[in-house]
């Protein structure tokens, strides 16, 4: 591990102690400092007590980069921050001229007496002005590595925001990921004590039951000082959890996954724009076959994985009040793998699907599902340029000649593999867990067969396949597709 700085964070408060009121400021201040790179190590809540705050405040500037306290700043009897801060290094308590002139206009700001300031404006002699440029604001004060904070969270945050980049000068920023299962931790303690052992050196990992929550039930976190690192612990746990049972935060119905669509542009914006030109391509179907002329044809695949939410999320945003069902069209194969019919049949739960089955070859059920739902006019394909005899896809393509008149639409028709998986990845869209273990592309299996380019051995000698997103020639990605014949 790198080293990087390490902080502490000193509540003050006769109020926290006594549960009258929440504390929430050093929940932003852990969460901000670890966006920074700072690592907190140690949370402490003290009373409104000069003696007390003066042997927390030596005791924790010995021991760490960054000491930071809230509370106790204000103008009443009980603010003795300042005052405990001074004893803590001997100094005396000083009239700051410029912190008072701050003071005095944020009194009158509030409508308090001006004499108020006085007492707000005396601080430890060897005290530094954070000065931030508004001078309608109270500025940071510093003693030594201590950063005294106001109790109030607004104002803490709003002070923290301006005077952040002293934390983050100096860190080297966390990496880190998230994963959310729907089976318990008792499923994955064997495989998480494995994993941690396997990347102790590099690696820190965290389990977080979650026992109120409908979707998941455990929360996995990686964490890692550099990026491939994390990438390599991250994707050999993918490789190691059990099959299909890694979904995400918010399930798709949700107000919340609607909304990382919309927001996907402040992490990838050429992808925004991708995922843009698809939605105009649904709403052109759907605005002239209706949802009851449209199927979705779906075979658990990574690309049509990303249609169907992307669909899902279409339809749940522009049909709010009467949401019709997406029919799904499964043309299922002779020898199926278990996990994608195991993903199939969890989709058809997570996304509330109708499911027209049939079996091959596709013409043959194309004709079928003509006769049983004639009122099915287009049917909407995963299928991009890259796929095999694909090179002159268009968005929408009539079916040939000779076979069951559809019109084939295509939203994907011009995603690269790395978009692909940019937005499953983006928006934790939950896809068949044979692509953490190797498979680029899935067929049935006589014929599929993990991608060798994503072979690996961990410094402990363990062989196994990487997640399919970190196939490096995207131009393999169809390696595997010709297993030998049994």
């Amino acid at each position: 591990m790198e080293s990087r700085p390490i902080a502490s964070i000193i509540v003050i408060g006769d109020e926290i102690l006594k549960g009258q009121i929440k504390d929430s400021n050093s929940e932003f201040l852990c969460r901000e400092l670890y966006a920074c790179g700072v690592h907190v190590v140690r949370v402490s809540v003290i009373a409104d007590d000069v003696d007390t705050i003066a042997e927390e405040v030596s005791q924790h500037s010995r021991k760490y980069s960054f000491v930071l306290t809230s509370g106790g700043i204000g103008p009443t009897h009980d603010d003795v921050t300042y005052e405990g801060v001074a004893r803590a290094f001997g100094e005396k308590l000083v009239l700051n001229k410029d912190l008072q002139i701050v003071t005095l206009q944020l009194c009158r700001r509030l409508g308090l007496e001006e004499s108020t300031a006085l007492k707000m404006s005396r601080v430890p002699e060897s005290a530094e002005i954070h000065t931030t440029g508004k001078k309608s604001f109270i500025p940071i004060v510093s003693v030594k590595n201590v950063f005294i904070f106001p109790g109030i969270p607004s104002y803490l945050e709003l002070a923290f925001s301006r005077i952040k980049s002293v934390f983050c000068s100096n860190a080297v920023p966390y990496f880190d990921t998230k994963l959310y299962i729907r089976v318990t931790e008792f499923d994955v303690t064997q495989i998480l004590n494995e994993i941690v052992k396997e990347f102790k050196d590099t690696v820190r990992f965290g389990s977080y039951p979650d026992v109120e929550n409908e979707y998941y039930q455990v929360k996995l976190t990686v964490e890692a000082d550099c990026f491939s690192a994390l990438m390599d612990a991250e994707g050999y746990l993918r490789s190691h959890l059990p099959q299909n049972c890694i979904v995400g935060p918010h399930p798709p119905s949700s107000v919340e996954a609607l909304e990382a669509l919309f927001e996907i542009g402040g992490h990838n914006q050429e992808l925004a724009e991708i995922v843009a030109n698809s939605l105009k391509i649904l709403e052109d179907c759907f605005k002239k076959y209706s949802t009851e002329g449209v199927c979705l044809s779906f075979n658990g695949g990574k690309d049509c994985t990303v249609l169907l939410h992307l669909t899902y999320l279409f339809i749940f945003k522009h049909y709010s009040t009467k949401r019709p069902k997406i029919k799904i069209l499964y043309v299922r194969g002779k020898q199926p793998f278990p996990e994608i019919e195991e993903f199939i049949g969890l989709s058809i739960q997570r996304y509330n699907l109708d499911v027209l089955t049939y079996e091959p070859p596709i013409k043959d059920a194309l004709g079928r599902l003509q006769r049983d739902l004639p009122q099915i006019r287009a049917v909407l394909m995963g299928c991009r340029h890259t796929d095999p005899r694909c090179s002159d896809l268009e968005a929408f393509q009539m079916t040939d000649s000779d076979w069951p008149q559809f019109m084939r639409v295509n939203p994907l028709f011009d995603w690269s593999y790395p978009q692909v998986w940019s937005f499953l990845r983006c928006l934790d869209v939950p896809y068949c867990s044979l692509y953490d273990r190797g498979y680029t592309s899935l067929g049935c299996r006589h014929n599929t067969l993990p991608n060798e380019q994503l072979l690996a051995k961990t410094r402990s000698g363990h062989v196994y396949y990487k997640p399919a997103y970190l196939l490096k020639d995207f131009e393999e990605e169809r390696k595997g597709r010709t297993a030998p014949k049994v």
